[in-house]
């Protein structure tokens, strides 16, 4: 019996159950009453026998009378109502009490409408107790009326209904949830009913013995494929709606199914539908049992791929058309292959069957790869890497080598699962071979860059040989009496000499970029000393040609920094040179800036460092632009090009820039007099900060006081503006040095002035004059370039340009609070050359290795100017013999010279006095990678390069200790290092 026939009938039921107990107690009323009736009109001698029946009765009887209240109730009432019958009648509001407080206004408003003759009989009510139990009665009374309506007397019966009222409660209950269930069912059906039909997927049933036959077919059935519903039900159908090439095949295969026992099944094969189309679908289905008839049915759908299988057909075609053969392995193995695309054939040479042979990768793969590509293998599947390449040679059937790039990756699905890998195959003999042949080539080119490396750095020792004694013995020339014109031509040996230098120097760190054998020093330094240095160099080759040389800073940036000073020095030297060499007029300017790259907290602070050198030279034309960085390039080189040079610097620079992890580039218009902008980018980290030296600029003292600024210049009045601003100097600016008299003159204060020398109108020198000539002068700072320094009375100090903020701050502190003396820019005095008093101060014994007669006489002389009286030896032998019958302190060791050179005589030493305190520096004219290594490694504590310049050979004999600091830092009985 289905769901709803159950409800329909247990309704019924209820319904029909409840009729007839209310039937019951409607016929049990009317045969009371007629017996209460007649027992009030009959005789006095029967009512005994009517009382005695009345109170057989399972129900509460009573009579009223008007006026006087209850006369007679049945003892029942004590069972029903819970009061005796003497306290019902003794109190005629007994009953009204007992009303439920829920009931007792709408049962008092109902029984007075009944006395009035004008209400129905009173409903179904409910009283309470006096022990609290809630009773429902069923109350009939029959009224006795006079001729005018009143009611004279009342007879009633109230019945005990609460049992009928719990029963009918519960029957409704029930009915309502039948209702309930046959509405959800209902609704339910519907939701189904409107799932199957929405659903873009054909949803059918099979009846038993009905293959391919549906008894239930979706309505995307029509949507689909174009017939009707009524089509899908008719026997034979199915089967010839299946494209006839795949109707055998799909018997075929739900026989097998059925063979099999199977339950659920899947297959894929195409329909013809109604318009003509060929569509593929896939048939999945599943047998279960009806659970109405229990007999076995079959649930299936039809899904719509043609789409797919056309895009499958599409990406097997791509597939099959590349020029590589794509493969599927499964998870964990190398050679367990489960597909293989068809170009493995053609490209190999083997039918794609036998890849599937999980031995045949291992007797393909050449015999001197397969140990590699299986360890390869199993370290990749340790590290349990998703995706990876490997290299090997596989023998084709012909039995060719050919080497082949195998590319893979693991194939997950959406929830990150490995499934399989997925491989290309792809064939790179000719890209082997080649770099097979690049990397031949490479060994000897490294090859003939070693050989060329090796050939400059001996020519450079047979160059430097010569250039030791003409820049040494120049050097000690000019240090001697000379006239002006003896001078001149010492000055100009030496000058030439180190021009001659630069260039062998520059072709050295070419020789080196291209070997990839120059590295940088990673040292403490401070940023402004090298930037600084660099512009000092510059500036008398700028005051010379009349150009302004101007230098502005980021106070932000980091004081020192890690990296290799020389080498920036040399780049910012290149840039610096190359802008006064070709400026004419105007000005060079060199503005420093930076950025903190790292996060703060993070680690240690890197700082990319920015540095523009601009001027307003010629500039550089469009089609010199593009080889302006290339080697032995130059952006004049016709046969009259007015600039020298090898063509090296920039490209060196470029490079030094890019191992600095930065950039050099160049940005100019080709217009002359526009000049260009070198553009240099390096990066660094910040290096601990040194104590403050005391003549470090210490913002505080000057703050809030006025200064004028007289330049002509733009740039420079805006540099030192930027200065003083910084440091908190209130500032005025004119390039008018009579607008800037006329300010004083009319009565405008200022507590300094900073004059630049070179004017129109009026010199700083006259200006200082004139302005101290008035009732109040401020004391006047002028500023001149390098070569043209003069001085007046009125001038208080006198600084050089490019201006160092460290020196203009330490001016107008002396200037404005008198608390530092400063009596010019040092750099004006050059220190001397040689130091005579060296000896007396730090006394040594020193023996001199060489070979060369110039560079012995150059080496005793310099030795005898610093006041040393040193030992001679020419070669290693004699260096030896020399130390087996005397005691030195300190040995200049030349590393080139026959007999034994320095190196081996160096290793002899140290192996025979293990213990001497004895200091050995190498002199070495070469200057290649691996030079200073070389001499460490075999002994020594130290070299310098020749030429042999005065100062570095002072500083490594200071680096020698004495005997009296031996004595004192050794303890006795052992010895120094």
């Amino acid at each position: 019996m289905t769901p709803e026939l159950l409800a329909i009938t247990l309704l019924g039921l209820v319904a029909a159950v409840l009729l007839a107990v209310t039937a019951w107690f409607l016929r049990s009323q009317r045969r009371t009453t007629a017996a209460l009736r007649a027992a009030l009109e009959a005789r006095g001698d029967t009512e005994r026998r009517y009382q005695s029946m009345v109170e057989q009765v399972p129900a509460v009887t009573y009579v009223d009378v008007a006026g006087v209240g209850s006369t007679y109730v049945s003892p029942q009432i004590e069972t029903i109502l819970g009061v005796t019958a003497e306290a019902y009648v003794a109190d005629p509001d007994l009953w009204a009490k007992m009303l439920h407080p829920d009931d007792r206004e709408r049962i008092l408003s109902l029984y007075d409408a009944w006395v009035a003759g004008t209400g129905p009989d009173i409903p179904d009510y409910r009283i309470v107790r006096p022990d609290g139990r809630i009773v429902w009665l069923r109350d009939r009374a029959v009224a006795t009326r006079d001729d005018d309506g009143r009611i004279v007397s009342e007879a009633g019966v109230m019945f005990d209904v609460t049992e009928l009222k719990a029963a009918e409660a519960a029957l409704a209950e029930q009915a309502v949830a039948a209702a309930a269930a046959l509405e959800a069912q209902s609704a339910a059906e519907q939701r189904y009913r409107q799932l199957v039909d929405a659903v873009p997927i054909t949803i059918y049933i099979d009846e038993p013995g009905a293959a391919l036959e549906n008894s239930f077919v979706s309505p995307e059935a029509v949507r689909a494929f174009g017939y009707p519903i009524e089509a899908w039900r008719e026997p034979g159908f199915f089967s010839g709606i299946v494209h006839p090439a795949d109707r055998d095949r799909v018997r075929r295969e739900m026989d097998e199914f059925a063979a099999a026992g199977v339950d659920h099944w899947s297959q894929e094969y195409r329909i013809v539908a109604a318009d003509g189309r060929i569509v593929w679908v896939v048939d999945g289905a599943v047998q279960v049992q009806d659970p109405v008839t229990d007999r076995p049915i079959v649930l299936g759908f039809l899904q719509d791929v043609t789409e797919r299988v056309k895009a499958e057909r599409r990406y097997r075609q791509l597939l099959e058309s590349l020029p590589m053969s794509v493969y599927i392995d499964e998870l964990g193995t190398m050679s367990h292959t489960t597909y293989v695309s068809p170009q493995a054939e053609g490209l190999f040479g083997y039918p794609v069957e036998t890849w599937l042979d999980p031995t045949f990768m291992e007797r393909v793969i050449h015999p001197d790869d397969v140990e590699r590509v299986g360890r390869e293998f199993e370290e990749i599947q340790a590290r349990g890497l998703d995706r990876w390449v490997q290299e090997y040679r596989i023998l084709t059937a012909d039995g060719r080598a050919i080497w082949v790039s195998d590319s893979s990756v693991v194939v997950k699905d959406d929830d990150g699962t490995p499934e399989f890998i997925l491989g290309v195959l792809q064939v790179v003999t000719e890209r082997v071979e080649a770099e097979q042949e690049a990397f031949r080539a490479r060994e000897e080119a490294d090859a003939a860059n070693q050989a060329k490396s090796t050939f400059l750095a001996a020519m450079s020792h047979e160059i430097r040989t010569p250039m030791n004694a003409i820049i040494g013995m120049s050097g000690l020339l000019l240090g001697t009496p000379l006239d002006e014109e003896q001078r001149d031509f010492a000055q100009t040996i030496r000058t030439s000499g180190d021009a001659l230098l630069t260039i062998i120097n520059d072709i050295l760190d070419f020789s080196k970029i291209e070997a990839g054998r120059l590295e940088l020093e990673a040292a403490p330094f401070t940023l402004v000393d090298v930037v600084e240095g660099a512009l000092d160099v510059m500036a008398p080759g700028a005051a010379a040609k009349g150009i302004e040389l101007a230098y502005s800073g980021d106070p932000a940036l980091p004081d020192r920094l890690v990296g290799d000073a020389g080498r920036l020095r040399q780049v910012l030297l290149n840039l610096l040179s190359n802008a006064v060499k070709f400026t004419d007029a105007g000005e060079v300017v060199l503005t420093l800036g930076g950025r903190r790259l790292d996060t703060p907290g993070t680690g240690p602070e890197r700082w990319e460092l920015t540095v523009d050198v601009r001027d307003t030279g010629i500039g550089i034309s469009a089609d010199s632009a593009g080889r302006l960085f290339e080697s032995f390039s130059q952006a004049d080189s016709t046969i009259a090009r007015r600039f020298g040079g090898t063509g090296l610097g920039l490209a060196i620079s470029r490079r030094l820039a890019e191992l600095m992890d930065g950039s050099l580039t160049a940005e100019s218009t080709g217009v002359p007099g526009e000049g260009s902008r070198f553009h240099l980018v390096f990066c660094a980290y910040r290096a601990p900060a040194l104590e403050r030296r005391p003549d470090d600029p210490v913002p505080g003292g000057i703050a809030g006081r006025r200064a004028l600024i007289v330049d002509d210049n733009e740039t420079h009045r805006r540099i030192l503006a930027t200065h003083l601003g910084a440091w908190g100097v209130v500032h005025r600016e004119t390039g008018s040095p009579l607008e800037a008299l006329g300010w004083l003159r009319r009565g405008e204060r200022f507590d300094v002035a900073l004059l630049d020398v070179v004017m129109p109108e009026m010199d700083g020198l006259e200006l200082a004059d004139a302005i101290k000539e008035l009732p109040e002068p401020p004391p006047v700072i002028v500023l001149s370039e390098y070569g043209r320094r003069g001085t007046t009375p009125a001038v208080a100090l006198s600084l050089g340009k490019p201006i160092k903020p460290s020196a203009l701050h330490d001016a107008l502190v002396t200037v404005l609070t008198g608390r530092t003396s400063v009596t010019g820019d040092a750099s004006t005095t050059p220190a001397p050359v040689v130091d005579a008093g060296l000896g007396h101060r730090h006394p040594l014994r020193i023996l001199v290795a060489e070979d060369n007669a110039v560079n012995q006489k150059l080496a005793l002389r310099l030795l005898a100017q610093m006041g040393y009286e040193a030992e001679l030896a020419r070669d290693g032998v004699e260096a030896l013999a020399a130390l087996e019958g005397d005691t030195f302190d300190l040995v200049l060791m030349d590393v080139q010279m026959p007999a034994l050179d320095g190196l081996e005589a160096t290793r002899r030493i140290r192996a025979r006095w293990p213990d001497r305190p004895l200091r050995i520096v190498g002199l070495t004219a070469n200057a290649m990678a691996g030079d200073r290594e070389a001499c460490l490694e075999a002994g020594m504590d130290d070299y310098v390069s020749k030429p042999i310049r005065p100062e570095a050979l002072a500083a490594a004999i200071m680096a020698t200790p004495t005997a009296v600091r031996r004595s004192t830092a050794t303890p006795t009985g052992e010895s120094a290092p």
